[in-house]
């Protein structure tokens, strides 16, 4: 009966999966390539941003699927991670194409930032309207889609344009800068599809617990 839900939600995060996955392991390389640094700054300031940001990120990306809720969106974990999608397109493009390794890094916090701000989210929408039963069975089907397309074509998206499509190794910023392009509204739209499905499926959880 919510076959929609349950495939459109773990495809949407698995999309935006893949811009996450490809941008870890390809931005310290582009760091490197387009405005030289050594291997050890890019990693160092690589680091050190994810640390900052995505923890700060996880923190008030939680507080707001909280507002969002109290402020009547019921399905605010699941609107949170679509604004987060569509937020996360604008430095997401931008950062990669930037003239500078400051601007560069500038634009990679927001991006961070809102790419950490929906993990709790993520692990929450489904487990809201599942039953007990099948919880860990709905956990798998998410995890199973995001490794399979998120981690495994996010990187090799990136790879395989900069390769076969740019054929040119210092082509990385506009790889980088298609897939967010690309990745990002479209686990944004196939989220914003499902919305009023969760909605239903929060109705009829409510239902099922009284």
């Amino acid at each position: 009966d919510r076959w929609r839900l349950y495939i459109s939600f773990p495809l949407g995060t698995a999309l935006l999966g893949v811009f996450g996955f490809g941008m870890m392991a390809w931005y310290p390389t582009f760091l490197i390539r387009t405005h030289g640094m050594s291997i050890g700054e890019a990693g160092a300031w690589f680091g050190l941003m994810y640390l900052v940001y995505g923890t700060a990120g996880s923190y008030f990306g939680a507080r707001l699927a909280e507002i969002l809720h109290r402020r009547g969106h019921r399905d605010g974990h699941m609107r949170l991670i679509m604004l987060a999608a569509i937020a996360m397109t604008v430095p997401g493009i931008i950062g990669p194409l930037l003239p500078s390794a400051p601007l560069a890094l500038l634009a990679l916090a927001p991006t961070i930032f809102l790419k950490s701000s929906y993990y709790g989210s993520s692990g929450a929408a489904l487990q809201l309207v599942t039953p007990n039963q099948m919880r860990a069975q709905v956990t798998a089907v998410q995890i199973f889609f995001g490794n399979i397309i998120g981690m495994t074509v996010g990187a090799s998206s990136i790879a395989a344009l900069t390769d076969f499509v740019f054929v040119d190794d210092n082509a990385l910023r506009y790889s980088l800068a298609w897939v967010a392009a690309v990745f990002c509204p479209a686990g944004a739209l196939v989220l914003k599809s499902c919305l009023r499905t969760y909605v239903k499926a929060l109705d009829e959880a409510a239902s099922r617990n009284d």
